[in-house]
């Protein structure tokens, strides 16, 4: 209909005009093995949906796990906890966490819904004049 745009880019660093009422990941973050790339990845997701719904769909383990002990660049998963994303999602409301199983993978998968409250700009708008 041409009222859709594409963009491709890194997660952490997309940057957007604008909020979006909702943001959907799905089967993505626990591919980013890196833990600081992890943070800035949902940081910005928590950005981009500020004011609305964010929709992360994951494996969550129960307790954090060291990072593994291999060569740097041999693994492509990373497994956090609830917590982690709540921590990196401060402020942000978990209104709903379902565990579904996928018998075609074998899998438990977590779908977390996060309502993120909307960008305070009263305090920047104050430290502009």
């Amino acid at each position: 209909s041409g009222d859709v745009t594409w963009v491709v880019s890194d997660i952490a660093s997309y940057r957007s005009d604008h909020s979006h009422p909702l943001v959907v990941c799905i089967d993505v973050l626990f591919h980013i093995v890196d833990d600081s790339a992890w943070i800035e990845a949902v940081s910005n997701l928590g950005a981009l949906a500020a004011g609305g719904v964010l929709i992360i769909q994951d494996h969550l383990i129960g307790q954090p796990l060291p990072p593994p002990i291999t060569t740097p660049g041999t693994y492509h998963t990373r497994w956090r906890t609830l917590e982690d994303y709540q921590a990196v999602l401060a402020g942000a409301v978990l209104e709903a966490h379902d565990l579904y199983e996928l018998p075609m993978e074998d899998a438990t998968k977590d779908l977390l819904v996060f309502r993120v409250p909307p960008v305070d700009t009263s305090k920047e708008a104050k430290n502009t004049r």
